[in-house]
């Protein structure tokens, strides 16, 4: 059994889906929130990608025949606008997820022609 991961916020692009591994002569079928997301893809006995840009959770389903089963772990995309611009006195915080960065600033007047 291969492992799904990946994921992301899709605000900032698309994100892969990744797969750890596949087999040949299994179809590899990704699915959104427990329903199939685009065409199948055949097993090429490595690492399968999928880009994707929609919000949701992501697994996938392996076939062979009338057989199939769900791989382990899953790929959770979000769609959040992570921008948020606070001001600080004279300076303005930064907040990006997990990271805080402060930048001072001031204003400096233009020469009158």
């Amino acid at each position: 059994m291969f492992t799904v991961s990946g994921g992301g916020n899709v605000f900032t692009g698309s994100k892969t889906v990744s797969l750890s591994g596949s087999q040949t002569g299994t179809a590899y079928q990704l699915l959104l929130d427990g329903a199939n997301s685009g065409a199948s893809v055949n097993g090429t006995g490595s690492t399968l990608q999928w880009t994707v840009t929609q919000v949701g959770t992501f697994t996938v389903r392996a076939s062979v025949g009338f057989c199939s089963v769900v791989m382990t772990g899953n790929a959770i995309t979000v769609n959040r606008d992570i921008r948020q611009i606070l001001q600080v006195d004279s300076a303005q915080a930064v907040h990006i997820p997990e990271k805080v960065k402060t930048f001072a600033f001031g204003w400096v007047p233009v020469a009158s022609a």
